[in-house]
């Protein structure tokens, strides 16, 4: 982050100046970084103490301030109680909302750059699409992009102040789990260009339905300015019945006929490498797999083109790609391969998952390790049940089911006619490992995926502990 001055904080967030008895000059004191964890906190950032049903960062304003925050953003209820004690020898800012006021400080921050910004959003395949987009974009500008998952209404202006005056792109993820929090995020972020990878059904509990999902999602598209483009996948039928853009801001990709840039053969090699061809384009490469991420790729060769890149660097950049851990990540224990796509999970990425499985030619067999998906509401135990049907339609061997839900999976399978000899059902991660390490040949080739609160990385250690190799 630039250094940024308490009088544009100030004015930023409409807050009131508390110095602790200091001399201040608001025009030179200044700020290098924000902060919202006083564990991690550096000497000069702006400390913001957030409140959420579970925690109060104002329990750490004296801790953060100790460790030389250069000032503390605090709610002007707690300031009125603590402003003067002797434990706070650096100046307070209160604000009545400490998250509004993070917001619109980012949003300040964000306006003093010309970056041209591009915002992600989907059901499946946020982050994978905006970390190839930034490799893309990378070869040519200097990209900053969102880092891990912070892609939520404190992620995203936390990601804004990792820009600086020599980024030539930024490319940010935006995810949400209510009506808003898209809209929000533009608010702050002021995409040029946005890019929806895709929609189904996923924090149902929230939005109830696949209408409220889509909904949510073209809020991104509502904030593009007129001469912004939206980057839509063309294989998705309510992405191409969207109305909220004219069409000459849309540019789709997918293998669907028609689509601007069009998958039009894929495969995989010996090294587990995925090559596809873009019609008039020519073959791509990337080294992960499946056809999900291959409409990632897809999504990224889009952006790059449009923005002018030359399709060599492109395509060199897509080489080089490395997914970020367990989004299809690729294990090899001797003759066994793991396929550790344990992120997170709902019932469209399941289903791709299990696609990527059946696919790999291997002489040994095919077993998925399959737990909850969250966030389901009311269709969950519904939508386990058609899991376990799609896992009994497919050329899956042996099925492991791993959670409160694994009952329903097992028994979608059964109904399929899935051989019950072949299921195995456990209650967590750490007894899926011990059933996994008992049935493992070589050969095997085996699939991780789960909700992310399932914790579905945790059986790998197990597996790679000595005795369970050989």
């Amino acid at each position: 982050m630039e250094s940024i001055y308490v009088r544009e904080i100030i004015e930023a967030t409409e807050g009131q100046l508390f110095t602790a008895g200091l001399e201040l000059d608001i025009d030179r004191f200044k700020a290098k970084g924000v902060s919202t964890d006083s564990r991690t906190i550096l000497p000069g950032e702006i400390f913001i103490a957030l409140m959420g049903e579970r925690f109060d960062g104002h329990k750490f304003v004296a801790q953060a301030l100790k460790k030389g925050a250069s000032v503390a953003l605090v709610s002007s209820e707690w300031a009125n109680r603590h402003a003067n004690e002797e434990a706070l020898p650096r100046p307070l800012i209160a604000v009545p909302d400490t998250l509004k006021a993070l917001q619109e400080l980012a949003g300040c921050y964000r306006r003093k750059f010309s970056v041209t910004l591009i915002g992600i959003t989907g059901t499946n395949g946020k982050t994978t699409t905006k970390d190839m987009v930034a490799e893309v974009l990378s070869a040519g500008f200097r990209t900053m992009k969102t880092e891990g998952n912070f892609n939520n209404h404190i992620g995203v202006p936390l990601t804004l102040f990792r820009l600086s005056s020599k980024d030539h792109m930024a490319v940010v993820e935006m995810g949400m789990s209510g009506p808003g929090e898209i809209r929000r995020s533009a608010e702050i972020a002021l995409p040029q260009h946005g890019l929806i990878t895709n929609i189904g059904p996923a924090h149902l509990q929230q939005l109830k339905s696949l209408e409220a999902i889509t909904k949510a999602k073209f809020e991104l598209l509502e904030m593009l300015p007129q001469e912004g483009r939206a980057f839509l996948n063309a294989d998705d039928e309510r992405l191409m019945a969207q109305k909220v853009i004219p069409p000459s801001q849309v540019v789709t990709f997918g293998m669907k006929q028609g689509a601007d840039y069009r998958v039009t053969e894929t495969g995989v090699d010996q090294e587990l490498q995925q090559h596809f061809q873009v019609e008039g384009l020519g073959e791509f490469q990337i080294p992960t797999l499946g056809q999900h991420n291959v409409s990632n790729a897809l999504a990224a060769i889009a952006v790059g083109m449009e923005l002018d890149m030359p399709v060599s660097s492109v395509r060199e950049a897509l080489c080089r790609f490395s997914p970020s851990p367990m989004r299809m990540e690729r294990i090899k224990l001797g003759e066994i391969i793991i396929l550790n796509d344990a992120y997170n999970a709902n019932p469209a990425s399941m289903r791709a998952a299990i696609q990527v499985l059946v696919g790999l030619k291997s002489g040994g067999r095919k077993i998925a390790v399959l737990g909850d998906m969250l966030e389901l509401g009311h269709q969950a135990p519904h939508a386990h049940l058609e899991l376990g049907q799609f896992v009994a339609a497919s050329s899956i061997d042996r099925l492991i089911a791993v959670g409160k839900l694994a009952e329903s999976i097992a028994q979608g399978a059964l109904q399929e006619g899935f051989d019950s000899q072949m299921i195995d059902l456990c209650l967590d991660a750490g007894q899926a490992a011990r059933r996994l390490k008992g049935i493992l040949q070589p050969g095997d080739v085996v699939l991780l995926k789960a909700s992310r609160a399932m914790s579905l990385e945790e059986i790998l250690p197990p597996l790679c502990s000595p005795s369970s190799k050989g």
